[in-house]
């Protein structure tokens, strides 16, 4: 039983909890999925980092079934799981849950760490339990970073391991190094990665402003006593110039400093286990630097638009929590606490007198208590849980100046109106959980979850007084308007599943049904007695007729499938197959960025040495669109891919890859549409996907 807790709670533990039931048939030197113990209530799927293959860590959620990315540049990548994405997924790195400093999510949360320097992603598999994050309403996605590991034996050792990673297109550059000393009760080192490249290529020219440019450096220190211990790790992330083809701007930088604590106390059969986390992020983009300005016409006369952002964000999270046995199961009870402060100014480098103030002294906060009882008797596991989160929200007062007389004519009477509005919320949402797992046999569990989820409005959503494309990586070219009206979303979810697992095979197949009261997107019909100003001013900024985010009725349903297996003593395969249907319940439209049909499967051979692999990726058509904000449609392809892996010896791997091994033409559905002039690809069609590349990577283990 202990077990069960330690995997449903400890989220530095996730790693070793999925991993265990395939220990001892996993091959360290080409096996990336690992599948969760399906006899567990919770049910994950964990990746195991490799720094040689992937270069950035939201790459290696594509590999969990269910699961895909919005993405917007070459490191801006947003989760998708099973239709749901940006803030409906709590991701947490390392305990800590993450934030975007910026209002259009550049610095997207799954991006806080590198792909060279991820040592596991977790995520849950269809209902995620209420310890896993305050607001798991689309699902939880834990990250865990490489910061060594403890000794066995008191004696202090060094360790040291440095990895690089070359990629042809885009002429990328990845390399990392992790350097710590550790015995059985210490552990303390440093992590460092570098990340460039240029734009990427496809059959046709260049992908627009794909270039990247990203450093990180992480110090840590772990103790482990006999009751007790403590992780501490601090981080500083810089990004440099990073093209977001998708977005109106581009990064010209992101300052990132974050810093958590972790420690627990055991008392007999209970623990008590704290945690403190703190990001403070300082963010600027422009729209002219690496592309063309939008340009405006006043009568006769052409004005340049050029417009910088700069953005802060702030983020402060505690936690407290205790588990241990209670009426023949566990319980783990909970405290948590997150707040965050967004600041965004807009200003035109040619203008001084040009001011805007998008988003001032923007607070929220959510206060959680959760509880949760795990049991397990005979071949049956259930877990009841219950969540009540508190949230608030508020902000200040807002400003534009020095704007042509038209436009200014159009955004200082919806200013007068925002700062006259009650601007602060003050509300309580609830989630309930309950799942059953029953062992069919030695080899196969059946499993169910019933489940209500809430998520509070984004600031975005709330306090976006004018009409910007600043919607948290939406990426659809339209202007939205927020609404300080909004209610919170609230689903209701069914999940059924089946896992089978015998000798080297196993698979694990899940249906679900969501539906979701007042899902928060955006509306054509703007609730305001200034919606013909709205409209204007997105019109006279360069945009269509603004949108208003509104709550409307939805529902998404689908299923998922995960495999692998082994024959042969050498060979291997491992796939997976996921499906979602994301509709309006209140009109007949779809839902915005709903991925197709998809599946991937990989082919392999393993050596004394050497691995080799052929892997496969197919979508469908995507034709069920979002007609609101005129969502394209986007034709099926399928890739090929290769990878070869070498282990010369014990502390030196190569590897060699090609993807897209074909160079086929295609585009991605969840990929957004281009914002750059003058480019290889039209701006309003949606961005390719990359081009054949070939891969080297070189790995060094003292």
């Amino acid at each position: 039983m202990s077990e069960i807790r330690r995997c449903l709670y400890k989220p530095l533990a996730l790693a070793i909890c999925a991993a265990a039931p395939l220990a001892q048939a996993q091959n360290t030197i080409d096996e990336i999925v690992i599948v969760g113990e399906s006899k567990l209530v919770e049910n994950r799927v964990t990746l195991e980092g490799d720094a040689l293959r992937v270069a950035n860590t939201g790459d290696f959620l594509k590999a969990v079934p269910g699961a895909n990315l919005n993405r917007n540049g070459p490191l801006t990548a947003l989760p998708q799981y099973r239709g749901a994405s940006g803030d409906r997924i709590s991701v947490s790195v390392d305990g800590l849950p993450q934030i975007a400093g910026g209002p259009n999510a550049m610095d997207a949360p799954l991006s806080a760490v590198p792909g060279a320097n991820l040592k596991s992603l977790s995520a849950s598999r269809g209902i995620a339990s209420v310890s896993a994050g305050q607001e798991t309403l689309g699902g939880h996605v834990a990250v865990v970073s490489r910061q060594g590991e403890f000794a066995e034996s008191g004696e202090l050792k060094t360790h040291f391991q440095a990895n690089t990673l070359y990629n042809s297109n885009a002429s990328g550059v990845h390399a990392s190094a992790l350097g710590y000393l550790a015995n059985d009760r210490h552990k303390g080192g440093f992590t460092y990665t570098y990340q460039n490249g240029d734009d990427q290529e496809f059959a046709d020219g260049d992908i627009p402003n794909t270039f990247f440019d990203r450093q990180r450096l992480s110090a840590f220190y772990g103790f482990r006593g006999d009751a007790s211990g403590f992780e501490l790790e601090a981080s500083r992330t810089n990004t440099g110039d990073t093209g977001t083809a998708a977005l109106p701007m581009d990064i010209i930088f992101i300052d990132s400093d974050s810093a958590h604590l972790e420690a627990y106390r055991r008392v007999g059969e209970w623990e008590l286990r704290v945690g403190f986390g703190v990001q403070d992020i300082a963010h600027g983009m422009n729209n002219y630097e690496h592309r063309p300005a939008p340009t405006m016409s006043m009568g006769p006369m052409t004005m340049s638009m050029r417009r910088f952002t700069y953005a802060v964000g702030e983020h402060e999270h505690a936690k407290l929590g205790l588990s241990g046995p209670f009426a023949q199961g566990e319980l783990a009870i909970g405290l948590d606490y997150s707040s965050t402060f967004h600041d965004a100014e807009i200003t035109d480098p040619h203008n001084l007198a040009f001011f805007l103030h998008n988003f001032n002294d923007v607070e929220k906060s959510i206060t959680g208590l959760f509880a949760e009882w795990v049991r397990r008797e005979g071949p049956l596991s259930w877990e009841l849980g219950a969540r009540l989160n508190e949230w608030e929200a508020d902000a200040g007062r807002v400003s534009a100046a020095g704007a042509p007389p038209m436009v200014a004519m159009n955004t200082m009477p919806l200013a007068m109106a925002f700062n006259t509005a009650d601007r602060s919320r003050d509300e309580s949402n609830t989630d309930l959980v309950a799942k059953v797992a029953y062992d069919l046999s030695s080899h196969a569990t059946i499993s169910a979850g019933v489940a209500q989820k809430t998520r509070a409005p984004s600031y975005q959503e709330l306090y976006l007084w004018v009409p910007l494309q600043s919607t948290g990586g939406l990426a659809d070219g339209r202007n939205y308007l927020g609404n300080l009206d909004l209610d919170s979303e609230v689903a209701h979810e069914l999940n059924l599943g089946l896992d089978v697992f015998r000798n080297s095979i196993s698979f694990s197949f899940q249906a679900f049904y969501r539906e979701v009261e007042d899902y928060i997107q955006g509306s054509s019909s703007i609730d305001s007695p200034l919606a013909m100003q709205a409209n204007m001013a997105s019109m006279l900024m360069g945009g269509q007729p603004a949108l208003q985010f509104a709550n409307v009725d939805a529902s998404l349903y689908g299923a998922d499938l995960g495999y692998h297996g082994e024959f042969g003593g050498r060979f291997y395969y491992r796939g997976n197959l996921s499906y979602v249907r994301g509709k309006r319940d209140d009109v007949s439209d779809n839902l915005y960025r709903i991925a197709p049909l998809t599946h991937t499967l990989t082919l392999g051979a393993r050596f004394e040495d050497w691995d080799f692999s052929v892997s496969s990726e197919l979508a469908a058509e995507q034709d069920k669109v979002a007609s609101f904000n005129n969502e394209q449609p986007t034709a099926g392809y399928g890739l090929l891919n290769f990878n070869a892996r070498w282990q010369l010896n014990s502390n030196v791997q190569m590897v060699f890859g090609v993807d897209n091994l074909l160079d086929k033409g295609y585009e991605i559905h969840l990929n957004g549409y281009n914002r750059v002039a003058n480019a290889d690809v039209p701006p309003g069609d949606r961005l390719p996907g990359m081009g054949r590349n070939v891969r080297f990577g070189f790995s060094y283990v003292y």
